[in-house]
């Protein structure tokens, strides 16, 4: 008879607790999901699955969708230093041109000197 009570006891719930949304609920988010990214430096990448929200580093393509139009304009070419690209406007005015050196240009006499 007292294993039968106890496995009936067992069986239904220990207490029951009423369900909140506020801070009973609050207290139990104390770990964390995601931590800085190393390539996008967001706090976007996940702890457990090993991948960013943002960029989805580790894979070498730049995660990005149509739908995110405002999320393409902030990381689009023209917002980092652009260290090669803001070269080339002036090159291409100069048609390109290597290995050649500029002319010397001659020194004008200062009028008034003697």
């Amino acid at each position: 008879q007292w294993y039968q009570r106890r496995v009936r006891d067992h069986a239904q719930p220990a207490q029951l607790v009423s369900m909140t949304k506020g801070t009973a609920s609050k207290g139990k988010k104390n770990h964390k999901t995601h931590t800085m990214c190393r390539r996008c430096n967001q706090h976007s990448f996940h702890v457990v699955k090993s991948r960013c929200a943002s960029c989805g580093y580790p894979d070498s393509k730049m995660r990005k969708y149509n739908w995110g139009d405002k999320a393409r304009r902030r990381r689009t070419q023209g917002t980092g230093r652009m260290r090669y690209m803001r070269t080339i406007a002036t090159r291409a005015k100069n048609g390109f041109r290597e290995g050649t050196v500029a002319k010397r240009q001659k020194q004008q006499k200062k009028e008034g000197s003697a």
